[in-house]
């Protein structure tokens, strides 16, 4: 019996500041080989997002976590909640996910994508 074990990790170093667009600035890669087409991507985040609006959830959440935080008397905490904040500042995307097999290490087809949302 063949099995196919896949894992997810992301990469939340690889980001993309937000920036002056150059008309004549071409992608060299243009989601080819192991990133997923961005049209299709958008369209299924706007589908997604469409039939599930979490914002009011997220935002309750954070609520919390900020008065918790605030509160706390552990420093780590607070400088983790500082770092979200800065972060992420001015970036269009924050990181890269990626699926790959677990056990042989090989990344699968159209299987990275762009987040754009933090690590939240």
């Amino acid at each position: 019996i063949y099995m196919l074990f896949i894992s997810a990790d992301g990469n939340f170093c690889l980001q993309h500041k937000r920036k002056n667009n150059n008309p004549l600035d071409k992608a060299l890669n243009t989601s080819n080989a192991y990133f997923v087409a961005n049209n299709k991507y958008q369209e299924y985040l706007k589908f997604v997002s469409n039939k599930l609006d979490m914002s009011d959830f997220i935002d309750m959440n954070v609520s919390l976590m900020y008065i918790y935080i605030q509160n706390s008397i552990c420093a780590k905490l607070k400088m983790v909640w500082q770092q979200e904040k800065s972060k992420f500042k001015d970036t269009v995307i924050t990181g890269v996910v990626a699926i790959q097999c677990t056990c042989h290490g090989f990344y699968l087809p159209q299987g990275m994508v762009d987040l754009n949302k933090g690590e939240a």
